[in-house]
């Protein structure tokens, strides 16, 4: 979601529970450009039916992207349905990439914003990395754009929420580089 060098210094709102702060320690004390992370000698392998920390239920794969693959899930605790983004197998041995995931982490925690997605929780499994977020079902923008020109009026209000979401991370000196239609 956000880039390698991202150095933004960020908290957690008031009032919302912050997430596993094991995690959040690993990532705000490692130096910059480097890690002192040692690659696990067992990578998950995650896919349907897998279950991950003894909560959530792989249902089926949503979609992958440049660095983790997005499954439907439900969470056991909590008896809902959520989205899991987890760490592409091939990228888990690596601690650059293992940093980046941690930074990308902590900056979804400290977002609070109704066009960006919630995070509610994140983790480490048999050495995978993943994190947990609201599940928004329906139509990606890139299949609606598929299907022929758009009514102006819903371009203009998909423009605005977008917009709306960057006018509030921009001031955070944060700057998202991977907007996409999917």
């Amino acid at each position: 979601m956000f880039p390698p060098d991202q150095t933004a210094e960020l908290s957690t709102p008031a009032g919302r529970k912050p997430p596993r702060a094991d995690l959040a320690t690993a990532a705000e004390s490692m130096p910059e450009g480097r890690s002192e992370y040692t690659p696990p000698t067992k990578v998950g392998v995650w896919e349907e039916g897998s279950v991950i920390n003894d909560r959530y239920t792989l249902e089926r794969r949503l979609g992958s992207g440049s660095m983790g693959e997005v499954f439907l899930a439900n969470d056991l605790e909590n008896d809902r349905q959520v989205a899991v983004k987890i760490l592409q197998s091939q990228y888990s041995a690596s601690a650059e990439s293992r940093d980046r995931f941690l930074r990308e982490m902590k900056i979804c925690a400290s977002l609070e914003h109704p066009h960006i997605i919630r995070l509610h929780d994140y983790g480490e499994s048999d050495g995978t990395l993943y994190f947990v977020m609201d599940l928004v079902e329906g139509r990606s923008l890139k299949e609606v754009v598929a299907e022929g020109p758009m009514d102006v009026h819903d371009a203009v209000d998909i423009a605005e929420a977008v917009a709306d979401a960057l006018a509030y991370i921009h001031p955070r000196d944060l700057i998202h580089r991977d907007l996409k239609p999917a």
